[in-house]
């Protein structure tokens, strides 16, 4: 099977496609199921997306300043790799903080927004990289992702919604870090370590026992 389309002299991969359907995926499961501001969330996330995808261009600049200064576009072609995952992750989440203490953006809402956009966009682009190309995945990154929707689904209504967030993020960040060590898996194109789904799973940890003790 082909892995990319061609349009005349331009070629599109499916990889390009596949994460771009996904994405809009999550934002349409946003929208038809959460109980916030439909408007604001997707507003949100679209602005969050395109602020972390020019801060991974500038992290990829920044590990690779010397090149782009004799060569700018051989270090905007060329893929970012997990150095600049990484460093657009604390650059985003300092970003987020900054945002959170000025009470720029609710808390809650974003939690809720981070959470169902991610689990669909995952699912999406999990089935949908098993079906249309020869990449490798594997199967427990598709039925995690499945099974942490349905737990969003049959349980939003029961619990509180930070609780309940924070139980995916712990629950997601464990199981993939204990999972990755067997069969490791890209994360959106980037290979990632299992020292970051750990730490991922100690946040979702953290913010549950904090809601324990506010409860």
């Amino acid at each position: 099977m082909t892995d990319a389309l061609y349009f005349g002299p331009f070629i599109l991969s499916f990889d390009i496609i596949i994460k771009s359907l996904s994405f809009v995926f999550g934002i349409i499961f946003l929208i038809v199921t959460s109980p916030f501001s439909r408007k604001e969330q997707t507003s949100q996330v679209i602005d969050f997306l395109i602020v972390f995808f020019l801060i991974i261009i500038g992290s990829k600049v920044l590990l690779h300043i010397r090149i782009f200064l004799t060569d700018p576009i051989a270090v905007l072609a060329f893929p970012s790799d997990s150095k600049a995952f990484y460093l657009a992750f604390v650059m985003m989440s300092v970003y987020l903080s900054m945002l959170v203490k000025r009470n720029k953006i609710d808390l809650l809402s974003f939690s809720d927004s981070f959470v169902r956009v991610l689990l669909m966009t995952m699912f999406v682009q999990f089935f949908s990289e098993i079906i249309f190309t020869n990449d490798f995945v594997p199967i427990y990154q598709l039925m995690l992702s499945f099974i942490l929707l349905l737990f969003l689904l049959l349980l939003e209504k029961r619990i509180p919604y930070l609780f309940l967030h924070a139980n995916i993020l712990m629950i997601w960040g464990f199981c993939s870090a204990f999972l990755h060590t067997f069969s490791p898996a890209l994360l959106f194109g980037f290979h990632v370590d299992s020292w970051y789904y750990l730490m991922i799973g100690l946040v979702g940890l953290i913010i549950l026992l904090k809601t324990k003790k506010k409860a």
